[in-house]
């Protein structure tokens, strides 16, 4: 076919395409109008009607079919006839028809060109040719508009009406209408009734509640007839709900936990079965905290369940583990920081911070029904590891004053890292910074530490001072180690000067004390006499009595805290003086003496008697107390006396140490002078300089004379003194010192070095004159002491002797004997001649501290038993009063001893100020050669095997016991120079074997003294030499060249002498002893009683 019929058809294919839509189209519209229209009409019916279920049943199933048919007719017939009729010719020969009916004009010619081509058996070029032609003649006509769209659109316009009721129903707010009446119908087999007088509206979005929250439920209630109450009934528990005004009701549903069916109604009006769903709350099951501690606390790990709140020291790390359930999220608020936490599978979360001040935090929880609800909020104490306590102390040592013992203590809440010791020393020309580390125990949270500071060990200058303090840190690594420092402590090192003048000013404190403790014991002295006075006087003891005594203890007990204060300050004084200035052996020595004399001022036997006068207070006894008050009053004298005594020694070793001191300072200003000298002629040296140092040297020796000014003062308040008379030479060092300055000053260098010359032999003379005027009366002093002490040993040995032979010669006597008086007044005499002894003793003592307190103390008891025994012979006990000779006499002869022991003691140190002397008056001092010590122990064997035999005999037992005192003499002289030779020996086995030859000698030597001489005696004199035998040989083959000299005879009187003095004091002894035991002792215990007086003895010796 030809293009003009192919372009026909494809027209009328369109045509027909649209068509077929626009008459489905309009079956759309119409199907959709009578829908809505149908529709709204039956819900109306509903609604108004109420149908029971069957009829709303049908009117359901009919409105159903009849839409249904509806739609098939009016939409899928249309659309199944297009389909099938499309490209048939009967569809095309009917839209040509139909295309026809709108143009009459091209009906035929359409309808020819349709048949022309079903002719297949005629000529193809004629048919062609004549559908070529009509084509031509309706080639210009569009088919298209042959449709009636217009009707379409009438047909749209009429659909408009439902919509428009639709519209009209929504707006105007009865949709309930609409919805109400559709859910019956399509409900149909549902019973509804019809509508209550009242409406009852809940208000809540949504009946959901979280699990174990409240949930309250609001209603309202709205119509015409509204009652004024409202119930619930919740599993069959009816409640009425709370009335809020304004048609609502409410009511709160506790801690819900399940899934709640309700119903609300009042009288039969109800509602529908309502449903409260309980949905899943997010929860932390479990809370558990750990605490780890910073490491330098020490503080153990802590785990905290379900307690929120937390103490911890700061910089600890805390871990929050969280067990969640139905928890999509964990909201953990720490400072106002957030942190989103997420479990894991199995409901688990956590979260570690390091905290390090007190903080608030808080945690919630979520899911997709709960959004961070119910915070959970605690608070976490942070402890602050505080500062580092250091307390620091400072005490002075008595013994080393320049020592200072520092006593810490030091605290922290967890330890320390170190403990610095800092000492800032500040010199006249520089400063210096010292840093320790002190060693503590840094775990220790609380301990002491002690140190020894030295100031030696510093180079703190004279007018200087350091300044030190101990710093603390603590071990907090996490504030970078907190410290603590010490209160400052500051010693200034004061000059020579100031420090001497402090130290003499304090002395004369001392001293003004000491004489106001003398003054205090008078006025109880007086006490004393009072009370005893008032004993003697009164029957009856009274109360007044004893608290006088009390009264009076308690002045005693204030005097010896008194006395301990004194003689600490004077020890310490003492030693601090030491310190400035080294002073002499001798001096040093005095020193000693003089502090064991104040320690003895106040003895233990006084301060027992204040014990027993307090017990006899208590007991009420006033025998005991008269007693016991009589001791006291010859103690308080013997007290008075120790301090008056031991005041002159003290001026007089002051005296002693400001001289020496002044002799070291003027020799070292005469080597200052020297020196200057010296430089003086040196032209390299500046003159100004050398002016400086002359008025320097000229300012020390003013110093010097105010010294001695000084010394002058003292040496006055001494006894026996004389003036020191440099007042001539002091002169001359002055006008030679300000010569050499002016010389100096007019640049005359060799006028001004003359000069200084002169003023160093000036000093060097004075320092001469006054270390010999010292040696000078200290020697005078000593020899004139043995004397005084020989001629007091003398009149107490005469006391002694003369004691024993009026106890012998009053034990005789009857006491009805007229010489009985005679001798009573001989015991008179003798109490006369121990007052003396007791005067110059104590005058004595005043200049020899060697005489200690007992030694005073013994002459009072000499006194007291004295008159206790005068006291007994008037009475005529003759028993008691011999009894109380033997006390006498006993004390004596102790007194004796000890005083003999001082005068040796006195001997020696003179021996030793003059070496020189005694060199020359004894050149040929020495030890005995072993061959003379063999020779001496020869002749005292013969004489004691004489002895032993009989063959040697004297005529009195006076001259016996002579010989016995040779004897012992010499073998104490033997044993004394192989004592001296022990130290010269070098084999072991000889200084064993010698040991042993002294050994021997002392059990000779005590044989002696029992006038014991036995055979086992004589055996041992025999070793004895054999043991001398080989020393000598010994000495000579260990090459021993130094001759050996023996004692110069005047030596071995005077110790043969001093042997027999203590021979005879220990007969007196043993006479005594012999005394006090019952002579009818067995054999067995006379010897057991032998051998003990035997070991005293030798003791003595």
């Amino acid at each position: 076919m030809g293009k003009s019929y192919n372009d026909i058809i494809k027209r009328l294919e369109k045509f027909s395409v649209a068509y077929h839509k626009n008459v489905i189209f309009r079956g759309l519209i119409s199907f959709i109008s009578i829908l809505i229209i149908l529709f709204i009409v039956i819900c109306f019916i509903e609604y108004f009607s109420f149908l029971n279920p069957i009829y709303r049943k049908i009117l359901f199933w009919t409105y159903l079919l009849f839409i249904s048919s509806l739609f098939i007719k009016l939409v899928v017939l249309p659309i199944f006839n297009f389909i099938k009729k499309i490209n048939s010719n009967e569809e095309k020969k009917r839209v040509a028809k139909l295309i026809g009916q709108h143009f009459p004009e091209i009906e035929d010619k359409l309808n020819n060109i349709l048949e022309l081509k079903n002719m297949d058996g005629q000529s193809n070029s004629l048919i062609e040719a004549s559908i070529e032609k009509k084509y031509l003649n309706i080639k210009n006509f569009s088919f298209q508009n042959a449709i009636d769209w217009k009707k379409t659109i009438k047909y749209l316009k009429i659909s408009s009406f439902p919509l428009l009721l639709v519209l009209i129903i929504f707006f105007s707010g009865n949709t309930r209408v609409i919805s109400q009446a559709s859910n019956r119908i399509i409900n149909y087999n549902t019973t509804f009734t019809p509508p209550p007088p009242f409406i009852i509206e809940v208000q809540n979005e949504k009946l959901e509640v979280l699990e174990k929250s409240d949930f309250e439920l609001s209603v309202k209630l709205s119509g015409n007839k509204k009652p004024d109450k409202l119930f619930i009934n919740t599993n069959n528990t009816i409640v009425a709900m709370e009335a809020k005004g304004n048609d609502l009701y409410s009511h709160v549903f506790k801690n819900v936990t399940n899934n709640i069916l309700f119903e609300l109604f009042f009288n039969k009006t109800k509602s529908k079965t309502l449903e409260l769903v309980l949905l899943p709350a997010p929860t932390i099951n479990e809370m558990k905290i750990i605490v780890k501690a910073p490491k330098h606390t020490g503080v153990k790990k802590q785990e905290f369940i379900n307690s929120g709140v937390i103490k911890a020291p700061q910089g600890s790390l805390i871990r929050w583990e969280l067990k969640n359930e139905d928890t999509d999220s964990v909201l953990f608020n720490i400072n106002n920081y957030n942190f989103i936490l997420k479990p894991d599978e199995n409901g688990y979360c956590f979260l570690e911070r390091k905290i390090n001040k007190s903080s608030t935090y808080s945690i919630s929880s979520s899911n997709k029904f709960s959004s961070f609800k119910d915070t959970l909020q605690y608070n976490i104490d942070i402890i602050k590891d505080g500062f580092p306590l250091i307390s620091v102390e400072e005490f002075s040592d008595s013994i080393n004053l320049d020592n200072k013992l520092i006593s810490g203590v030091i605290q922290d809440d967890y330890g320390f890292s170190s403990l610095f010791f800092t000492a800032n020393i500040k010199n006249p020309d520089v400063d210096t910074t010292i840093n320790q580390k002190i060693k503590i125990n840094l775990k220790s949270k609380n301990q002491t530490f002690f140190e020894i500071l030295n100031l030696n060990d510093y180079p703190v200058e004279p007018g200087g001072e350091i300044e030190y303090f101990f710093t603390v840190y603590d071990n907090d690594k996490i504030n970078n180690y907190k410290k603590t420092r010490s209160k400052n402590f500051v010693f200034k090192k004061p000059t020579k000067k100031e420090a001497i003048e402090k130290l003499d000013n304090e002395n004369e404190k001392i001293e003004q004390e000491l004489e106001a403790q003398l003054n205090a014991m008078s006025e109880l002295k007086k006490e004393i006499e009072e009370i005893e006075k008032n004993l003697i006087e009164k029957e009856e003891l009274e109360w007044n009595e004893t608290e006088k005594v009390k009264n009076l203890l308690k002045k005693y007990q204030k005097l010896e805290k008194t006395l301990n204060e004194l003689n600490k300050n004077i020890n310490n004084n003492q030693k601090e003086r030491n310190q400035i200035q080294k002073i002499s052996e001798r001096l040093l020595q005095k020193q000693q003496k003089l502090e064991e004399l104040f320690k003895k001022i106040m003895p233990e036997e006084m301060k027992e008697l204040f014990k027993e006068l307090a017990n006899s207070i208590e007991d009420f006894d006033k025998k005991e107390l008269k007693e016991k008050i009589e001791k006291l009053k010859i103690s308080n004298d013997d007290i008075e006396k120790e301090i008056d005594r031991n005041l002159e020694l003290l001026k007089q070793f002051e005296f002693d140490q400001k001289l020496e001191e002044t002799i070291n300072d003027l020799k070292k200003l005469k080597e200052k002078e020297e020196k200057l000298s010296d430089l003086s002629t040196k032209k390299e040296n500046e003159l100004n300089k050398l002016e400086e140092k002359q008025r320097s040297n000229l300012t020390d020796f003013e110093k010097l004379k105010e010294k001695l000014i000084q010394l002058n003062n003292l040496k006055k308040e001494l006894p026996k003194s004389n003036p020191l008379n440099t007042e001539k030479i002091e002169e001359e060092i002055q006008k030679s010192m300000e010569n050499s300055l002016m010389q100096l000053e007019k640049n005359k260098r060799k006028q001004a070095s003359k000069s200084q010359q002169l003023s160093s032999k000036k000093l060097s003379e004075l320092e001469e004159k006054l270390y010999t005027q010292k040696q000078k009366e200290s020697m005078d002093q000593q020899i004139e002491n043995i004397e005084t002490l020989r001629q007091i040993l003398e009149n107490l040995i005469y006391f002694s002797v003369e004691e024993e032979n009026l106890m012998l010669t009053m034990g005789e006597v009857n006491s009805d004997d007229p010489r009985y008086i005679q001798f009573m007044h001989k015991q008179g005499d003798l109490r006369n001649d121990a007052s003396i002894i007791e005067d110059s003793l104590f005058a004595l003592s005043k200049r020899i501290p060697e005489i200690s307190p007992n030694i005073n103390r013994e002459i009072n008891v000499i006194q007291e038993k004295t008159n206790e025994a005068i006291d007994h012979f008037r009475e005529r006990e003759t028993f008691k009063g011999t009894s109380k000779q033997q006390y006498v006499m006993t004390a004596a002869n102790n007194l004796a001893v000890l005083l003999g022991d001082i005068l040796e003691q006195i001997q020696k140190e003179l021996s030793s100020d003059m070496p020189s002397s005694q060199e020359c008056q004894k050149p040929g001092k020495g030890k005995p050669k072993p061959g003379d010590l063999k020779k001496m122990q020869q002749e005292l064997k013969d004489e004691m095997e004489k002895m032993k035999n009989g063959e040697k005999t004297s005529p009195s037992q006076e001259s016996f016991s002579k010989e016995l005192v040779q004897m012992l003499a010499k073998q104490e002289k033997i044993r004394m120079t192989l004592q001296e030779i022990e130290g010269d020996l070098e084999n072991k086995n000889e200084i064993k074997s010698l040991k042993e030859a002294i050994e021997k000698m002392e059990k000779n030597e005590q044989d002696i003294v029992n006038r014991n001489i036995t055979i086992e005696t004589l055996r041992r004199q025999r070793e004895i030499e054999n043991k001398l035998l080989e020393l000598e040989g010994a000495l000579r083959e260990q090459g021993e060249k130094k001759e050996r000299e023996g004692y110069e005879s005047e030596d071995y009187l005077n110790l043969e002498n001093e042997i027999k003095l203590k021979y005879e004091l220990i007969k007196s002894n043993q006479k005594e002893l012999l005394k006090t035991y019952p002579p009818s002792l067995t054999n067995y215990f006379q010897e057991k009683v032998d051998k003990y007086f035997n070991k005293l003895i030798k003791e003595d010796l």
